[in-house]
């Protein structure tokens, strides 16, 4: 048995070395993989000892062997929990097995604990198979057969979804079903017992466990990565120091949807990165930062950029013998889990694609089902359950990839719009079309657990067009939301009030256009919390920067002033003659609509009211806030593109001495 040792003793320095210089990401187990080995030359190191006591079982010679002296008594060994992963439900068990002395020769799998477990009873001239359950013995079966004493077999015995077989050097002894399978999981057991007779001595070598499927289940070979992983654990997500409050800054903490999507990008194939790294959290997140898109809002991660980050790395790494799809993204949500999301997800397993589920705070990968469909498969970025139904949660969304292998087909276009909270948009494309078809996300990078205090108060919502129009310019309508349905109107998206959100606020609306091979170009938009909406005209017209016109009237105007009086931003009197002026100036404005911006008429108003601003400013210095006022004179002064020296004369028509009457 000296070779086995030097076997042994390499393959221990081989994995130590190994692990100190390649990232740490769990591998994949699917059906097909041998999971476990064991010939006990190195010992009794990855295994337990379940029932009995240790000093039944000795290896003698890198062979194990068991011994009972006592009647009425049993033993069993398992492997320990570091070598058998807790999903390890369906597979072939091998192993040599030699009656040595004694009439009881058993073999035992599915064992979950000493009330709970499968088993095959060898008697001189026969054979029983029983199920254990809670202690009761709810299934068995008997038949003829001989197991010679003294000789070495080698048996192999499937397990799978409820049935199970067995062979003996080749011959089929069984092939039974349980009639009341419940999907239970559990490890094989080397096991030894006495009864009446004793002492009963086997020895045991050889042992090796191979996955299986079961075809009722599903069973996709995710890999299993933890955000939790020490090499990452700690690093920084995203930029969460700028944003994360007092919560901490981690991958740790904030890395679920980070770790879900290396988990499914594993999954398809993408290893590495574009230049070499292998793909982990801590890689990914870097790659994510070098982006435009990236990250978006509050390290949320933009799932349409890893759309393009797939094409790259196909083109980069796809080869005939190892070819790489390409992935598209799109989010699914549901009114209820259990009648609609879940039969979704089934559907998408079903065709061999894992999808990431959203739960409130956290992410996490569904990979498969039980026999039954009434449990899902997951790999938990922040834990070691294995099912859906563990976490005692309702899955909120879906982030859905659909993989091709011939990407001509395949556009990549998208349209992403990153908002804060209650503002609502309307699109339109350069037919004046509107362009309904749209997902809403408000979801977080992963705040299970974390005291929603803790986070910057600036809350962000992301609203994705899959396959948008074709159209290069784009117009978009954006006010602040005022909650109430009939005054926002169906047709904007979403209609949810922001409170205490200053229309003086200066805000950022950022519109992300994709093209069809996912390159993208960036537009950020700086708008007011006003309820009347702002058009916006972005022009995407290639080779041409991102342009963006603004679209202002006198109406929007007065409401800006009617807000900051109502806000006491503005004294009374000051806010009396901003209307009047404004409110002459909207008149002029329906007689001359095609001279709105820079007729000459418009830009002596815009003179005017910023002569009032400045009076305002200087008479009641103590009722005016000077931030609004600044930005109604600057608002003025890029709206109507007035010059910088204000004293250019003013028509007699419009005297700024005299005192204007109040508004009607």
């Amino acid at each position: 048995m000296r070779w086995k040792f030097w076997h042994q003793l390499f393959l221990v320095i081989f994995i130590l070395f190994f692990n100190l210089f390649v990232t740490r990401v769990r591998a994949v187990e699917s059906p097909g993989t041998y999971v476990f080995s064991e010939d006990f030359s190195m010992g009794l190191g990855n295994w337990q000892v379940a029932r009995g006591q240790t000093s039944m079982w000795q290896v003698i010679d890198g062979v194990l062997e068991g011994r009972v002296d006592t009647g009425g008594t049993i033993t069993e060994l398992v492997p320990i929990d570091a070598v058998w992963q807790s999903d390890w439900r369906n597979y072939e068990l091998e192993l040599d097995l030699l009656p040595a002395a004694g009439v009881d020769r058993n073999l035992a799998w599915g064992y979950q604990n000493p009330q709970n477990w499968y088993e095959i009873h060898f008697l001189p001239s026969f054979f029983e198979l029983a199920r254990l359950r809670n202690q009761n013995v709810t299934w068995s079966e008997s038949g003829n057969f001989i197991l010679t004493s003294g000789v070495w077999h080698h048996l192999k015995l499937y397990t799978a979804g409820g049935s199970h077989k067995l062979w003996v050097d080749g011959v089929l002894v069984f092939d039974l079903a349980d009639p009341d399978y419940e999907g239970g999981l559990g490890k094989p057991a080397l096991k030894v017992g006495t009864g009446s007779v004793f002492p009963t001595v086997v020895k045991f070598d050889n042992v090796s466990v191979r996955l299986v499927s079961d075809p009722r289940e599903i069973f996709l070979p995710v890999p299993a990565v933890r955000q939790d992983d020490p090499v990452w654990a700690m690093a920084e997500y995203d930029s969460a120091l700028a944003w994360s409050g007092t919560a901490p800054v981690t991958i740790e903490r904030w890395g679920c949807a980070l770790t879900s999507a290396v988990m499914l990008l594993r999954f398809y194939g993408f290893e590495k990165l574009l230049d070499g790294t292998p793909m982990t959290p801590a890689s990914l997140n870097q790659w994510l930062l070098t982006q435009v898109d990236g990250y978006l809002g509050h390290g949320w991660v933009n799932w349409v950029a890893l759309v393009r980050l797939t094409r790259e790395l196909r083109e980069t790494w796809s080869t005939l013998s190892q070819p790489l799809p390409q992935l598209r993204y799109a989010r699914q949500g549901w009114a209820d889990w259990l009648t609609v999301g879940k039969e979704l997800i089934l559907q998408q397993l079903t065709q061999g694609r894992p999808a990431i589920l959203e739960l409130p705070g956290h992410f996490v990968v569904a990979h498969g089902s039980n026999f039954d469909q009434t449990q899902l498969l997951i790999r938990d970025p922040a834990s070691s359950v294995t099912t859906l139904e563990q976490l005692n949660v309702a899955a909120t969304s879906a982030r859905l990839w659909q993989p091709s292998y011939d990407p001509e087909l395949m556009s990549l276009s998208y349209w992403v719009i990153l908002i804060p909270r209650g503002l609502r948009v309307k699109l339109f494309d350069d037919l004046g079309v509107p362009v309904t078809n749209w997902w809403l996300s408000q979801d977080a990078p992963g705040t299970l657990g974390i005291d929603q205090s803790q986070i910057n108060p600036l809350s962000w919502q992301v609203l994705t067009v899959p396959q948008p129009p074709q159209a290069q310019k784009i117009r978009l309508e954006i006010a602040r939301a005022t909650g109430d349905p009939e005054q926002d109107g169906a047709e904007f998206w979403p209609a949810e009030a922001m409170i205490n959100l200053p229309f003086w606020q200066p805000l950022t609306v950022k519109f992300l256009h994709y093209d069809d091979q996912a390159e993208v170009r960036v537009k950020e938009l700086t708008v007011r919390a006003i309820e009347t909406p702002q058009v916006w005209e972005l022009d995407f017209t290639y080779p041409a920067e991102p342009m963006a016109k603004l679209h202002w009237s006198w109406f929007q105007w007065r409401e800006m002033v009617r807000q900051s009086t109502e806000q006491q931003l503005l004294p009374p009197p000051a806010a009396a003659k901003l209307n009047y002026v404004a409110a002459l100036a909207q008149a002029m404005e329906t007689v001359q609509p095609d001279q709105l911006t820079n007729s000459i008429t418009n830009q002596r108003y815009g003179r005017w009211l910023i002569r009032i601003l400045a009076q305002t400013q200087t008479q009641w210095p103590e009722s005016t806030n000077l931030t609004a006022i600044d930005f109604l004179h600057q608002l003025l002064q890029d709206w109507l593109q007035l010059p910088t020296d204000v004293s250019l004369p003013i028509e007699p028509s419009l005297p700024i001495e005299t005192p204007l009457p109040l508004p009607p």
